[in-house]
């Protein structure tokens, strides 16, 4: 698991660097955006669990999130060629990548609290919490909190309750605890892909639509103008 996690820390700062030099930062800028993409889920996950950050105790996840950078930036433009051919081998990874981050996210949420709220909110940062501090760096809206990338909030949260239900399993079967994160990891990993192949997150979001548009706005029945939400009184 640590090494899909490694992979994923490499494969995150790729893509957190590519985004920074398409928005127009310097070398150092973009160095910087990869690294908080790679590592900024994580960050955030260990100060919402009152933990020290882990890239300080494990300083190899910070060396590949500079390699992951320094490829994009030295070699990426070299290989136009080869992008197109390289561009779903880069999405499985992505995929295997945020399954690993969130199975890690929700170990880490269980085995702080024991309780599952506190274990989704962990997934959640962990899998989105760099991509949102990426896209806020570099003046755009977060892509996780649109319909394009949904199925990282998806992911994540199918992770954490997956992980979670497989501790019971893993007590009957006696699997070993790394063996079942593994395992769930790779659980994690179908359901993104059937996601994405089956278009859930659209009929999703199409079932909120259809409900929302059936609900009766503020004031329509009185033909009144519809009050604000917040701070505009009686």
């Amino acid at each position: 698991v640590k090494l899909l996690d490694l992979a994923g820390t490499y494969v995150f700062s790729l893509a957190g660097t590519q985004v920074a030099r398409e928005r127009g930062l310097d070398t150092y800028g973009s160095t910087a955006v990869g690294l908080i993409t790679a590592v900024g889920g994580g960050t955030l996950r260990c100060l919402l669990l009152n933990q020290p950050a882990f890239w300080m105790l494990m300083p190899e996840y910070v060396l590949f999130a500079l390699a992951g950078s320094a490829y994009t930036l030295l070699l990426w433009d070299r290989q136009a060629g080869r992008q197109e051919a390289l561009a779903p081998l880069l999405d499985a990874a992505d995929g295997f990548s945020i399954s690993a981050f969130s199975v890690i996210g929700a170990h880490a949420g269980i085995s702080a609290t024991g309780v599952w709220l506190p274990a989704l909110c962990a997934t959640l940062v962990s899998a989105t919490g760099g991509g949102i501090t990426r896209d806020v760096l570099v003046g755009r809206p977060p892509r996780v909190l649109t319909t394009q990338d949904d199925n990282y909030i998806a992911t994540a949260t199918f992770a954490c309750f997956a992980f979670i239900a497989s501790l019971s399993l893993r007590d009957v079967l006696g699997i070993p605890y790394y063996v079942n994160m593994l395992l769930v990891t790779l659980i994690t990993f179908s359901f993104r892909v059937l996601y994405d192949m089956c278009g859930w997150g659209h009929l999703l979001v199409a079932a909120f639509h259809a409900v929302a548009s059936r609900l009766p706005r503020a004031g329509a029945r009185a033909g009144a103008s519809p009050r604000p939400m917040w701070g505009g009184g009686p």
